[in-house]
C-alpha cells in the first residue's frame, strides 16, 4: 500500500498525507487522480470520487525549488508506474468538471467500462490543479 503525499516547499513537513491511497487492486489498473487547493484546503479526487481532505490553514509557497511529481523530493523512493499525462490549470476544476476530465481521459487510454473492467495496464494520470484566486 502507497500514500498520497502533498508538500508545499523542500523544507516543510508533509501538508496533507493520505495513507493507503493505492493498494493491491490497483494494481496494473489505470488511475485518475487530481489533488486542488481552495486557498485553505487541499482535495484529492481518485477516479472522479473525492478520497480525502485537508485540515484548514494550508498554505502554498511560491518559490523556485524543483516540483517532484512521483517520487518523495528527488530521494530514491519512487512510483512504480506510469504517468500518461500531468496538467497544471491557474485555478480548481468544480466536480462537474473533474468528472468530465476523469471520462474524457479513462477513454483516451482505453478504459471505457466501469473502474478496472477494461485498462491501460501499468498507466496512470495526475492532475494538480490550484484554486483561482479571488
Amino acid at each position: 500500500n502507497m500514500a498520497f503525499i502533498t508538500y508545499t516547499d523542500d523544507d516543510s513537513p508533509a501538508e496533507y498525507t493520505i495513507n493507503n491511497f493505492f493498494n493491491d487492486e490497483d494494481v496494473n489498473k489505470w488511475i485518475y487522480i487530481i489533488q486542488t487547493y481552495d486557498g485553505d484546503k487541499i482535495y484529492v479526487y481518485k477516479n472522479g470520487i473525492l478520497k480525502g481532505t485537508s485540515g484548514p490553514g494550508i498554505t502554498l509557497t511560491t518559490n523556485t525549488s524543483t516540483l517532484y511529481i512521483g517520487s518523495n523530493g528527488g530521494s530514491s523512493y519512487y512510483v512504480d508506474g506510469r504517468m500518461d499525462g500531468v496538467k497544471i490549470f491557474p485555478y480548481a476544476l468544480t466536480i462537474g468538471e473533474i468528472k468530465q476530465e476523469y471520462v474524457q481521459s479513462k477513454g483516451q487510454f482505453g478504459q471505457t467500462n466501469a473502474v478496472g473492467e477494461k485498462t491501460t495496464p501499468g498507466a496512470s494520470c495526475m492532475d494538480i490543479l490550484k484554486r483561482r484566486s479571488s
